[in-house]
């Protein structure tokens, strides 16, 4: 039973219309005790947006920074589910960037799954090969 309703989570169509109900349903903080503090752990998110467009705009990137900020975003929003907010939040611009940490920090999902009503293979993105050199030096 567990397979299948951890298969019917996957197929779930994720929106910027619902991806913030989707990130409450899969939030773990036992000492969460207001709505600001879901709110602070998934402001994340925007942050790093900002980091990634300055990486868009003239390659430069914090990459210590926005591993931080996926790691603590990943301790609240467990197993696939950062993966999925960051597909979902951010332009398909972004997804080979974005794509290329959540691999490096093994987060990237198995399993297929629907991001605006696309369907989605872990293994069908393209690695920026610059971000992982860098990565790989630290």
């Amino acid at each position: 039973m567990l397979f299948l309703v951890r298969r019917l989570t996957n197929l779930i169509n994720l929106t910027k219309d619902n991806i913030v109900l989707f990130a409450a349903r899969v939030y773990v903080n036992p000492g969460c005790v207001s709505l600001a503090e879901f709110e602070s752990d998934y402001k994340k998110v925007r942050h790093i947006k900002v980091l990634l467009n300055r990486y868009l705009n003239n390659k430069r990137v914090n990459v210590r920074l926005i591993i931080n900020h996926l790691i603590c975003m990943s301790n609240v929003f467990p197993g696939e589910a950062t993966a999925k907010i960051m597909f979902t939040e951010f332009d398909q611009s972004a997804w080979n960037i974005i794509t290329t940490f959540l691999v490096f920090l093994n987060m990237m999902p198995e399993d297929q799954f629907i991001i605006n009503g696309v369907l989605l293979c872990p293994n069908g993105f393209t690695i920026d090969d610059n971000l992982l050199h860098t990565l790989k030096e630290l």
